[in-house]
C-alpha cells in the first residue's frame, strides 16, 4: 500500500469526519451554526472583493504599460519614416550613415513591436481574469444574500410555528377542560372496577368448569362397572324406570280430573 494512497485515504476520511462533526453541531445548535455559515460567506465575499480590487488595479497598470509601448512603437515608426525620407534626399557621401541609422532603428522598432504585442496580450489576460473574478464575486454576493433571506424566512417560520403550537395547546387544554378529562380521576377508577369484575368473572367460570370436571369424574364409575350384566341392568333400570314413573304419574293426574 503506497504512501500516496494512505494520504488520499486519510484526506477523504478527514473530510468525512469534519462533515459529520459539522452536521452534529448543526443539529445541536442550528441557530449558531447558520450564523457561523453566514460569517464564513461574508469572509469569502470580503476576500473576493479584495481580489477584484487588486485585479482591477493590475488591469489599469497593464493598460498603462500597453499604451506606453504603443506610443514608443508609433514614435519609433515615425522616426524611421523620417530617416527613410532623408536617405532618399541625402547626397551620396551622407547616405551610408543615414542608412545605417535607419537599419538600427528598424531593429529597435521590431523589438518594440514584440513588446507592444506582449503588453496587449497581458491586457487581454488581465481583462479575462478580472471578468472571472467579478463573476465569482457576484456569485458569492448572491449566495450570501440568499442565505440571509433564507435565515430570515426560517426565523419567521419558527416564530409562526411556535405561535401555532401554543395556540393548538391552548385549544387542546380548553377542549380537555370542557370534556371534564383534566383533573378528574373517575375514569381511572372505572377502569380499575371493570378490570376487577372481568377477573372475578373469569375466576367463577374456571371454578364452574372445575366442578363439572369433578362431577363427571365421580359419576363415571356408575356407567362403567366392569361387569357387562350389571351395566346392562343399570342402563335398562335407568331408562325404563324413568319412563314408567313418568307415565304412571301422568295417568294418575288424568284420573284426578274426573
Amino acid at each position: 500500500m503506497s504512501f500516496g494512497f494512505l494520504s488520499i485515504f486519510a484526506g477523504i476520511k478527514g473530510k468525512k469526519m469534519i462533515q459529520e462533526v459539522t452536521a452534529r453541531i448543526t443539529q445541536i445548535d442550528p441557530d449558531t451554526a447558520v450564523k457561523a455559515d453566514l460569517v464564513m460567506l461574508e469572509q469569502a465575499l470580503d476576500k473576493a472583493s479584495a481580489l477584484v480590487a487588486e485585479l482591477r488595479a493590475s488591469l489599469n497598470k497593464e493598460i498603462r504599460e500597453a499604451e506606453a509601448a504603443e506610443a514608443k512603437f508609433d514614435q519609433a515608426l515615425k522616426a524611421a519614416e523620417i530617416l527613410e525620407r532623408k536617405v532618399a534626399s541625402a547626397d551620396p557621401a551622407a547616405r551610408p550613415a543615414i542608412e545605417a541609422s535607419l537599419a538600427r532603428l528598424v531593429a529597435q522598432i521590431e523589438e518594440l513591436a514584440r513588446i507592444r504585442d506582449a503588453e496587449a496580450r497581458d491586457v487581454t489576460e488581465a481583462e479575462q481574469l478580472l471578468a472571472e473574478s467579478e463573476a465569482a464575486h457576484r456569485e458569492k454576493a448572491a449566495k450570501l444574500t440568499i442565505a440571509k433571506g433564507s435565515l430570515d424566512n426560517a426565523v419567521r417560520e419558527m416564530k409562526r410555528a411556535t405561535i401555532e403550537a401554543e395556540r393548538a395547546k391552548e385549544k387542546a387544554d380548553a377542549a380537555a377542560r370542557v370534556a371534564g378529562l383534566r383533573g378528574d380521576d373517575s375514569a381511572s377508577g372505572i377502569d380499575v372496577a371493570l378490570n376487577a369484575m372481568t377477573a372475578k368473572t373469569q375466576a367463577l367460570r374456571q371454578e364452574a368448569e372445575a366442578a363439572r370436571v369433578k362431577r363427571e369424574a365421580l359419576t363415571s364409575h356408575l356407567s362403567d362397572s366392569g361387569d357387562a350384566n350389571i351395566d346392562a341392568a343399570l342402563a335398562e333400570a335407568g331408562k325404563g324406570g324413568a319412563d314408567a314413573g313418568d307415565v304412571a304419574g301422568r295417568l294418575a293426574a288424568l284420573r284426578a280430573r274426573r
